[in-house]
């Protein structure tokens, strides 16, 4: 008995001692997976909103925000178009990395993060993954306004049995800037 009891590690441990907590999902994360994704550049930001079941984005943020998602999300592309795109973490060698580290590091495996409307679609089209996932943040959704770096992601909240849709701040540089070991990233192959 005791002999078991010593194999344990703190993170099997963890939801034993917190199992109130979210993160006991955390520990044990599946690997990428692939998901083909139809994207309509035309379809405005709030029908994706909805189409995904949200009730809107939610701005979680201490600053004053109110600026129009067709000035903070451009279009990027013109015509529609199908991809194949995968949940992703970062390399485990960083160190609550900056949102510029994040993004070097996906760019170095061969990726790009997936942007507003890739992301939205993806929501849309996958409702199932919404509540088996960990929070998923698009770091093409990023909109910089000088040292502030908001960024559109989807937080899970096993605890409450829900997922909000959050347009969240992360300062460029200090407190709050990093991420962490269990943040994923919907992103895709970059193309030759």
């Amino acid at each position: 008995m005791a002999a078991a009891a010593s194999k344990e590690t703190v993170m099997d441990l963890f939801p034993k001692l917190f199992p109130n907590w979210e993160a006991r999902r955390r520990w044990k994360l599946t690997g990428p997976e692939s998901f083909r994704v139809y994207v309509d550049p035309n379809v405005p930001i709030d029908d994706l909103v909805r189409q995904a079941g949200f009730d809107g984005i939610k701005i979680y943020s201490h600053e004053p925000f109110a600026r129009p998602w067709s000035e903070i999300y451009p279009v990027c592309h013109v015509t529609p178009y199908v991809r194949d795109f995968e949940i992703l973490g970062l390399d485990g060698s960083l160190w609550f990395p900056e949102t510029d580290q994040a993004l070097a590091d996906l760019a170095q495996r061969g990726y790009r993060p997936a942007d507003a409307h890739e992301f939205l679609s993806f929501l849309a089209q996958h409702p199932h993954r919404l509540r088996r996932q960990c929070d998923i943040t698009a770091l093409g959704a990023t909109y910089r306004d000088q040292d502030l770096v908001f960024n559109l992601s989807l937080w899970d909240r096993p605890y409450r049995r829900t997922y909000d849709l959050y347009f969240i701040l992360a300062r460029s540089k200090g407190f709050a800037s990093g991420w962490s070991s269990y943040h994923r990233f919907l992103a895709t192959r970059l193309e030759p």
